[in-house]
């Protein structure tokens, strides 16, 4: 479904979206021809979009609140220079932006209404509080933890139309008592609840790193209390929950996840909840599939997204076909981003770019076992096992561990519980496993009888650095280690003896 067309696009996102609590309202940004951005709202029902914001800023991060009655957005006056992005100009300027809210049905009153003066009207409500009996608080907790219960009981509601008038709803945006900063987020928690997200001080950093997270603070608005706090700090990246119960936070590679009453304001370093264990997800891809579809998906958006409709005169069809024969004999990644960068210099366009996939270093890499393998009766047999130095960790030879008790001759029958066979390749099975605690499956036999499994506890694979035991071994193997060694004082006519 296409609800608008961009005009130039940029080097940011070219629309942010978010969706009503009733899936019937679509807000979202587009630019104008000012370069600015504008909130636009968009119905289902008339498949028709309204501009809300005047144009005269840079607005973004739209998200309505739980309750479907109101549009929240960030709008800045002094992006223009960070976006524009020609030269050096557009680096380092100072950016910032203020909140705002869209009062989306004419009947609903303000988030922020003016606040009373009215002391004595204060006076008499605390007092009511202190005045209310014992027993009757107890009896309203107890009807609160029914309605708690009722509530886990009951299925999702469905939730309430997100009325909309847009009749004068310009009139219905108001500023919100926040203090401007290089807002780069926005998400909403429970009614009347925003998360911020600040980012640096300026909209482009000369910075290769981008002069630190991408986020610097994660702060907190209550429209109860009219304040703002700082709850994290240092953020890669964060999401809150639907429900605006839980919060969902990256540092780097490290996730989160913790309860929004948990997050205390003051120490914005710390790490409220829960850490999330990462490290055992792990996907398994087919490399020359990948690349297929990786290859018409290039080729699908030139076709629909570069700026000439004729993309200089180049025939896409023609161009996909003359180049396809080469991701056939493609060994690896490398391999993949060398064709694109030749093929995709067919389009003559400067600023096309072809980046290959982030690597962390905490990746899965794959394991060894230091061996050499022969395949007799279906099966792969331990045809050499090398010795390394295990008191050198970077020496290590896995089998030769205390307690693995494998030889020469032994068949290597499964992996991690996978039967593995001669038709199988062998260093599929130990892909992901470097320095992980591993069970093999060994016997005498090819058929498994009298076989038995390693104990996890005993075997630890290595990672690909496996070779430097190969080369300890070629360096001190008897067969291939005859040459003489003369050592000596190095003074000239000094006696040298002969060693080995």
């Amino acid at each position: 479904m296409k609800i608008d067309t961009g005009i130039r696009g940029g080097f940011g996102a070219a629309t942010q979206l978010a969706w009503s609590p009733d899936s019937q309202w679509i807000a979202y940004t587009r630019d104008l021809e000012s370069e600015l951005h504008a909130v636009f709202l968009y119905s289902l029902a008339s498949h028709t979009a309204t501009q809300l914001t005047d144009g005269m800023s840079n607005a973004a991060n739209p998200a309505f609140d739980a309750g479907g009655k109101y549009l929240y957005f960030t709008a800045s006056t002094n992006n223009g220079p960070s976006d524009a992005g020609i030269d050096l100009s557009s680096l380092e300027r100072a950016t910032s932006a203020g909140v705002y809210v869209v009062v989306l049905a004419r009947s609903t009153a303000s988030p922020v209404p003016p606040e009373s003066d009215d002391e004595n009207k204060k006076k008499d409500e605390d007092a009511k509080k202190a005045d209310k009996p014992d027993d009757e608080a107890d009896q309203a907790g107890d009807k609160k933890k029914d309605a708690k219960k009722d509530d886990k009981k009951k299925p999702d509601a469905k939730p309430k139309p997100t009325v909309v008038d847009l009749a004068d709803i310009g009139n219905r945006i108001l500023s919100l008592p926040i203090p401007s900063r290089n807002y780069v987020d926005l998400a909403v928690g429970k009614t009347g609840v925003l998360f911020l997200a600040e980012g640096l001080g300026v909209g482009r950093s000369s910075d290769d790193q981008g002069g630190g997270p991408p986020i610097r603070a994660l702060w907190r608005f209550t429209t109860e209390k009219r304040q703002t706090e700082e709850m994290l700090s240092g953020l890669t990246n964060f999401k809150v929950s639907l429900d605006g119960e839980k919060l969902f936070y990256a540092r780097q590679d490290s996730w989160f996840l913790a309860p929004v009453a948990e997050l205390k304001p003051g120490s914005p370093d710390a790490n409220p909840g829960k850490p999330i264990n990462n490290h055992g997800m792990t996907a398994v891809i087919d490399p020359r599939s990948a690349w297929k579809q990786m290859y018409r998906e290039t080729w699908r958006l030139q076709r629909d997204f570069l700026y000439d409709p004729h993309t200089h005169g180049l025939d896409i069809a023609k161009i996909e076909a003359k180049y396809e024969p080469y991701l056939q004999s493609l060994a690896s990644r490398d391999e993949f981003t060398y064709l694109s960068d030749e093929m995709l210099g067919e389009v003559q366009v400067g600023h096309m770019f072809v980046n290959g996939p982030r690597n962390p270093s905490n990746a899965p890499k794959p394991g060894l076992l230091g061996a050499d393998y022969a395949i007799e009766h279906g099966r792969y047999r331990f045809a050499k096992i090398y010795n390394g130095e295990n008191w050198t960790p970077s020496l290590s030879a896995p089998l030769t561990m205390p307690g693995i008790d494998v030889v020469v001759g032994d068949y290597l029958l499964a992996v991690n519980g996978r039967e593995l066979h001669a038709t199988d390749n062998v260093d599929n099975f130990f892909d992901g496993t470097a320095g992980k605690q591993t069970v093999l499956r060994v016997g005498k036999n090819p058929d498994g009888a009298g076989a038995r499994d390693v104990p996890r506890s005993r075997t630890v694979v290595r990672a690909t650095r496996v070779w430097q035991v190969r080369d300890l071994a070629s360096a001190t193997d008897a067969d291939t280690c005859r040459t003489p060694i003369l050592l000596g004082s190095g003074v000239p006519g000094a006696p040298t003896r002969e060693v080995g």
